[in-house]
């Protein structure tokens, strides 16, 4: 795994670039640890890397299906998520507590403490959009640091991409 850059954002917050998918790995093992000690975890990842996330808890030894039947997995479709909280080129604040918000609030009101990871700024970097997922790591930012449950916050983005913008660390 070539990890390149991790930076601290606010409370917890954590912005991975990488270079490869192992890096899905350590999240795997993240979500695990997570799930057995009793947190909940909440992804927004495509269809692809949830099904490799998943198959990285089961080998870690979690029951998916007990951990979900609890309520410790919440899962939210990237690309649907994406088109649902963006309107006229940039993320609609609105729609986002309402889509996103509304699940993750909804799993912290069982769960004292919340483990989120999300790709919704790779894929606006993947489609171009570097200044809207600049944006959106701030209002994740924002997000984050009212809500005292979360135990940490992983975006992670692809590092190509980044490099294509010119950026290799990003400060929000």
């Amino acid at each position: 795994m070539d990890q390149t850059s991790t930076t601290d954002v606010d409370q917890g917050h954590v912005l991975e670039l990488y270079d490869d998918e192992p890096w899905l790995v350590e999240i795997g093992r993240a979500m695990s640890v997570a799930i057995s000690q009793g947190s909940a975890v909440v992804c927004i990842t495509t269809d692809a890397h949830w099904r490799l996330l998943e198959r990285h808890v089961v080998d870690c030894g979690i029951d998916i299906h007990a951990a979900r039947a609890k309520g410790q997995i919440a899962r939210l479709d990237a690309e649907r998520t994406l088109s649902k909280i963006s309107g006229d080129g940039s993320i609609d604040v609105v729609r986002f507590a309402e889509v996103v918000g509304a699940v993750i609030d909804g799993v912290s009101t069982r769960h004292l403490r919340v483990w989120i990871y999300g790709e919704l700024v790779a894929l606006m970097r993947a489609h171009g959009d570097h200044a809207g997922a600049i944006d959106l790591e701030k209002l994740w930012s924002s997000f984050t640091t009212v809500r005292p449950m979360f135990r940490s916050f992983t975006s992670c983005t692809p590092l190509a991409p980044v490099r294509d913008c010119g950026q290799n660390k990003a400060r929000f």
